[in-house]
């Protein structure tokens, strides 16, 4: 039998007056308070229709923004924009994302027709919203998880196959660079991915380069000019 939360939070409440009991069925109520809390937001793909996010209420994630309702950063709904035009192919391909947050850009790819997509991120919160997220979209037979440090990379100390299950054919990373640590970091990896042939080709989308110091030091390790970039539209109202 199905029980809401309220009905078994009810129900556990005269066992705190229990010896032997109260413990566990605080135990039991703080668990059952935290999922009253979870959130499921529904986003848009564009003409790829959209998905339902799973947000529980631990997670602190920058991939989305606060307000009435939950958006993606300028840099993540552009690489969304790319994928659902096509004009980032992953149909039949193998994908990986870099600092995944929720995951959104990734089910984008399955949803995409990717034939596997790795979801990565340093968060372990967050790459348990984004299976559920998988599950919760029908999507888990092509999208898994994983732990992804970039100092793995970036450092030498650890080959790619020892981090990672299998190579790929894209790489990509929407709204991943801040600081200049994380440029760095971020150019490390896709580098060593695509120098040792773990991936054949990378894309790194960004948004809002004049507040965030490791995009522009990302821009002068690559030779590009910031102020130009910052002209260039990718689609509407970006």
């Amino acid at each position: 039998r199905e029980l809401g939360v309220d009905s078994v939070t009810t129900w556990l409440c005269p066992m705190l007056m229990r010896e032997g009991l109260a413990e566990v069925a605080e135990a039991l109520i703080e668990v059952l308070a935290v999922a009253r809390k979870e959130e499921i937001v529904e986003v848009s793909l564009e003409s790829l229709g959209a998905v339902r996010i799973h947000m529980g209420s631990q997670i602190t994630d920058w991939t989305m923004q606060e307000g009435a309702t939950r958006t993606l950063w300028h840099g993540g709904m552009a690489m969304l924009h790319l994928i659902s035009e096509g004009q980032i192919n992953v149909r039949g391909k193998r994908v990986l994302e870099l600092g995944a947050g929720l995951g959104v850009i990734g089910l984008a790819c399955a949803r995409a027709g990717a034939t596997s997509v790795l979801i990565t991120d340093y968060d372990e919160g967050l790459l348990q919203a984004c299976s559920c997220s998988a599950n919760l979209n029908g999507l888990d037979q092509s999208v898994a998880t994983a732990r992804l440090d970039w100092s793995y990379f970036a450092s030498g100390s650890s080959p790619p196959d020892r981090v990672l299950p299998s190579g790929f054919d894209i790489v990509l990373g929407a709204d991943i660079i801040y600081d200049s640590r994380h440029a760095h970091l971020v150019l490390g990896t896709v580098v060593r991915l695509l120098q040792e042939g773990y991936a054949s080709e990378a894309f790194l989308v960004t948004g809002d380069p004049e507040k965030r110091e490791g995009v522009i030091d990302l821009d002068a390790a690559l030779g590009v000019d910031t102020r130009q970039l910052s002209e260039t539209v990718l689609c509407d109202g970006m």
